[in-house]
């Protein structure tokens, strides 16, 4: 599964260990721009499954438990079979200074992966896109509420195309001292693969926390896949 572009600047000698995934061996704390940021992102994920919507296997089913909830007000489904997708949300929690966190999901059937893609886009074009005749429709239970697909899809495409992709999976918004931070995984791609349309992530090799802003996210903290040398000398 492929992630944002977004890489470090610095790498750091902090060995802090929370834990990976299901069956991981540990990830550890290799970069840090903001201690306390970083601090209670530790302490969050040391109890944290790492997992998020359309995981299969170690996680379970689509509606993952976890940071990552898909039931847990992670995340506002805002519309079913429109936009041209399976299906459009936002984060549950609201980002500021102008910024919107959008997830967007298009199923390909059983026998291909689907596309899962966070987007940080403007909050103004995304209010003004919802708006437009009929708006967004999902029914009181989640279910489909029947508008052509492509119901203004060339609308959104254009709002996806002045934002920024984020990662090619759901990536949760967290809220920590207050401000929303975006959580980014990257998965051992031995362990990785499709299931029946939902993604296998046996094993979180890495993590980044990411700022929501209206420029360019910056790196917080990155936790990474701790190395034999230094797993050999720590438990």
């Amino acid at each position: 599964m492929k992630q944002g572009t977004f890489h470090g600047l610095l790498l750091l000698s902090f060995t802090f260990t929370v834990l990976a995934a299901p069956g991981g061996r540990g990830l550890e704390l290799a970069y840090s721009h903001n201690g306390s940021v970083c601090n209670e992102a530790k302490r969050i994920l040391s109890t944290d499954p790492s997992c998020r919507p359309f995981d299969e296997g170690t996680c379970g089913t689509s509606a993952a438990s976890g940071m990552g909830a898909y039931l847990g007000g992670s995340y506002e489904e805002l519309a079913v079979n429109e936009y041209s997708f399976t299906q459009v949300a936002r984060s549950g929690i609201r980002a500021r200074d102008g910024v919107a966190v959008v997830y967007v999901q298009e199923f390909h059937g059983d026998s291909h992966p689907r596309l899962i893609e966070t987007w940080k886009v403007g909050a103004d074009d995304l209010t003004q896109i919802l708006a437009l005749p009929p708006g967004p429709k999902i029914g009181k239970n989640g279910s489909q509420i029947r508008v052509p697909k492509n119901t203004n899809a060339d609308a959104f495409a254009k709002l996806l195309a002045r934002g920024l992709k984020i990662s090619d999976e759901w990536s949760p918004v967290v809220l920590i001292e207050g401000n929303p931070y975006l959580f980014v995984r990257e998965c051992d791609a031995a362990s990785a693969g499709w299931d029946y349309g939902l993604y296998t992530c046996g094993k979180v090799t890495k993590l980044t926390v990411f700022d929501v802003n209206p420029h360019q996210p910056m790196v917080q903290c990155r936790f990474e896949k701790r190395s034999e040398a230094k797993s050999s000398g720590s438990k």
